[in-house]
């Protein structure tokens, strides 16, 4: 069970993500860095870019993976850095983008598939 279940998700992860016919894709701005530096920058009071490339990249996601309406969920940007602090914390070696991945792996279940109803 857990075999089918490890083939389904890498199934999942190679489907879901685009990239050239070598499994290689251009990382632009912060999430080239390591945690490492997000972690450093953070403390230091730079962390706004790291924010900023958060927004475009769940953005991005929602657009263009099909049945998302938001990756994040009920998560807001603020539980969104939490739990980047946390991964970024215990994995100061992985790139940026590559948490950025496993959020969206983490996360993918309890996306919102479509807006959810207003109160208005």
């Amino acid at each position: 069970m857990r075999i089918a279940i490890a083939l389904l998700l890498i199934t999942f992860a190679a489907s879901a993500t685009a990239m050239d016919s070598a499994a290689k894709y251009a990382v632009w701005g912060v999430g080239s860095k390591a945690c490492f530096s997000y972690n450093k920058d953070k403390k230091a009071g730079n962390g706004q870019k790291y924010l900023d490339y958060v927004m475009g990249y769940l953005t991005a996601y929602n657009t263009f993976t099909p049945e998302t309406y938001s990756i994040s969920g009920r998560m807001d940007l603020d539980a969104v850095e939490a739990w980047l602090d946390h991964y970024c914390g215990k994995k100061p070696v992985n790139s940026f983008d590559q948490a950025m991945i496993d959020f969206i792996h983490d996360h993918i279940k309890s996306r919102y598939r479509v807006a959810p109803l207003s109160s208005h």
